[in-house]
């Protein structure tokens, strides 16, 4: 079967066929003034696709709730007729332009297989020196919950190699990732 990729996503349909990885995902939460009280607004999703191309995702509380299988972080899923829009903001849990919304006619099917070509996690690093820049662009109406959400330290870095896989020449890094302890 063939799948739509995450880099080519755009706002011009909601026919989309993507297969993806969920690599981490995190409740939104609005807070009521009037009653001073949380809601449970939907869920925020990482989605990552085997080019290693990821885009967050988004569905909300009645549509989560009416799902009859539960998504979890970790597994590959087929997510077919969501909507795309352009994501919003200076502070984005992932860089790309797309944000993806379920709607009610929005499928999810588990894989139980996993053929391992979707990676477990994807990071885009920033280097410490500018966190305080792009902490100060955010506005206060933006949510935190979309800004920088792992703080660490590379070390022992490799120079770039190159690996044959089943999809051709691939440039690979090593390197260790710590909170600096």
């Amino acid at each position: 079967m063939e799948y739509d990729q995450l880099s080519e996503l755009d706002t011009t349909r909601s026919t989309w066929n993507i297969k993806v990885r969920v690599t981490i995902m995190w409740p939104s939460i609005s807070i009521q003034a009037t009653q001073g009280r949380e809601n449970l607004r939907g869920y925020n999703f990482s989605l990552l696709d085997d080019n290693n191309s990821h885009v967050q995702a988004f569905i909300y509380a009645d549509q989560w709730n009416s799902m009859t299988d539960n998504i979890d972080e970790g597994s590959i899923y087929v997510i077919s007729n969501f909507y795309t829009k352009e994501a919003t903001g200076s502070c984005k849990p992932v860089s790309s332009k797309i944000l993806i919304n379920f709607s009610p006619s929005t499928t999810v099917q588990r894989l139980t297989k996993d053929d391992f070509m979707i990676p477990l996690h994807k990071f885009e690093f920033v280097d410490l020196g500018d966190l305080f820049s792009i902490a100060i662009k955010c506005p206060n109406d933006e949510y935190p919950e979309y800004s920088t959400n792992i703080i660490g330290e590379v070390e022992d870095f490799e120079h770039v190699s190159s690996i044959k896989t089943k999809f051709g020449q691939r440039n690979i890094v090593r390197f260790i990732i710590t909170d600096g302890r």
